[in-house]
């Protein structure tokens, strides 16, 4: 009944879908890596890093931490996210969501705005 020669292969992933799934999982990788480099970070930074400044070594302990943490888990969350895949329901669903351009939008400006916003920390 069944032929050996003809294997089940999935379709290959649209663009939007991919570049959705490497965002999703950077960001997670990164929050997730960084917030757990920064926790551990700082008793490590107390121990290892020696400055005169009171405190100093926690901070840059904490601070390269999660830089050295987000970074690990940066690279581990786009591994992760390449391999991953939406359900035919959810796909359903965005494009539903594309195709009702008055809300696709609104998320469009809203996103921008928000990345605004953090970029305004820069400055303050």
């Amino acid at each position: 009944m069944s032929n050996p020669s003809i294997s089940a292969t999935t379709a290959p992933r649209q663009r939007w879908e991919a570049t959705a799934w490497l965002l999703i999982g950077a960001l997670v990788g990164f929050a997730v890596g960084g917030v757990l480099g920064g926790v551990l970070g700082g008793p490590m930074g107390s121990l290892l890093i020696k400055s005169a400044e009171a405190g100093s070594s926690v901070v840059n302990g904490v601070k390269n931490g999660f830089i050295l943490g987000g970074t690990i888990g940066l690279l581990t969350g786009i591994v992760w996210s390449s391999r991953a895949r939406f359900n035919p329901q959810t796909q359903r669903k965005l494009k539903r969501f594309h195709s009702i351009k008055r809300g696709y939008w609104s998320f469009l400006i809203l996103m921008v705005a928000f990345g605004v916003s953090l970029l305004g920390q820069f400055f303050v």
